[in-house]
């Protein structure tokens, strides 16, 4: 029997839906996880304090393979683990994305520098060390910038500067050093590539309503992902994501691709990563395709095979929940009313509990995801729930 291993941190309900895809495909899964998962999951699992530590890591996988022989693959959907993963597969001689490639995806300067060789559009950006750095590059690329650090996840420790005491201001907060890139605009998206042997054999697309930057720094933002049921438009921003994947060495599996469409229809690139997308984007793909498509992923990383495309039989938009002010969730006003008004539209919901403390990212404190065949009437119930629905916080 194939012995496949499933690295992650937490054993939370994100990780354990990506290991129960995993041990569909008719493998002995065992886990490397840093607490213990329920029983019935995995076939085995190793404790690894922590997974980020080559050396920790590595004798976790020793461990593995002395107790079930050589390894089938070692697959990670956590960012900051690709790199230490990637390099394990090296050292046991385990087939998956390479430590080359994996530094690309993860180091955000190495992919820009990746990205503008092979062509693809991209902001323009510097590794910057000392403030002189920043200053300068703010003086030829002009404002607003983006800080960020070079191996960020999602938009945390972003920052957007306008203007040079901005920029100073911000240098003396954020860890050192940064990646300063020059400010994106235009309506931003993700593509979701589902690819098999370094070719894109699938793919799915959203639309952010508002860009995760612009809810982070604005409260009284709700975020909005918008999933169009007619994927035509998007035939040369896949065209451009494809190109891309290439020039960094994806393999088998998903990527997520943050990109822009800017003013002048031309499309720029923002991130990529070489693993699934976070804030639950693969139950909007499911729901827009009516299937799951972790199992679509764990054919791809553990057969390299490609099962062929599902249909996408609706439009979908993922609403996530939050207000203005600080505290805990002591209510959430107008449910009632939106519901009656959207009726048998909403398929999936986790609402916001009084009494939870408010979540600081732009993913809120839950979310409502509403589908239907017709995107005009996804887009009315949208506007429903953010017209209608409130959460207080005290």
């Amino acid at each position: 029997m194939r012995t496949v291993v499933h690295v992650a941190v937490a054993p939370n309900a994100v990780n354990l839906a990506f290991a129960r895809a995993l041990a569909r495909r008719g493998v002995r899964l065992v886990g490397v996880l840093a607490a213990p998962a329920p029983s019935g999951i995995y076939a085995a699992q190793v404790a690894c304090a922590d997974p980020a530590s080559d050396a920790a890591l590595g004798r976790a996988l020793d461990a593995v393979v002395a107790r079930f022989g050589p390894l089938h693959r070692i697959v990670t959907t956590i960012e900051p683990l690709m790199e230490p993963v990637a390099r394990q597969r090296a050292r046991l001689g385990v087939e998956g994305l390479s430590p080359e490639a994996a530094h690309r995806f993860r180091d955000k300067g190495a992919m820009k520098a990746a990205l503008r060789a092979a062509g693809v559009p991209v902001a323009p950006s510097r590794r910057v060390h000392t403030l002189a750095e920043a200053r300068e590059f703010a003086r030829v690329a002009g404002f607003p910038l983006v800080l960020k650090p070079p191996a960020g996840v999602s938009a945390a420790a972003t920052v957007r500067v306008g203007s040079l005491p901005e920029l100073e201001r911000a240098w003396q907060q954020l860890p050192r050093p940064l990646l300063a890139e020059g400010f994106l605009t235009g309506t931003e998206h993700s593509l979701e590539a589902f690819v098999c042997g370094g070719r894109v054999v699938f793919h799915s697309v959203t639309r952010y309503a508002a860009t995760p930057l612009a809810v982070s720094e604005d409260a009284r933002l709700q975020w909005v992902v918008l999933l169009p049921r007619d994927l035509s438009p998007f035939r040369g921003p896949l065209k451009v994501i494809s190109r891309a994947l290439e020039a960094l060495g994806m393999d088998d599996g998903i990527a997520h691709a943050e990109w822009f469409w800017q003013e002048d229809g031309t499309v720029a690139v923002g991130e990529i990563g070489a693993r699934p997308p976070g804030a639950g984007f693969l139950d909007l793909h499911s729901h827009a395709h009516d299937t799951d498509v972790r199992d679509l992923w764990a054919r791809l990383v553990v057969d390299g095979a490609w099962p062929g495309a599902p249909e996408r039989t609706h439009a979908v938009a993922g609403v996530y929940l939050r207000g203005p002010g600080q505290g805990r969730v002591v209510a959430v006003d107008g449910l009632a009313e939106a519901q009656e008004a959207m009726g048998a539209h909403v398929v999936e919901a986790r609402l916001p509990k009084r009494g939870q403390p408010r979540a600081r990212g732009y993913e809120g404190d839950g979310f409502v995801i509403v589908r239907d065949p017709d995107e005009s009437v996804v887009q009315a119930a949208v506007t429903t729930l953010l017209q209608t629905v409130t959460v207080r916080y005290a």
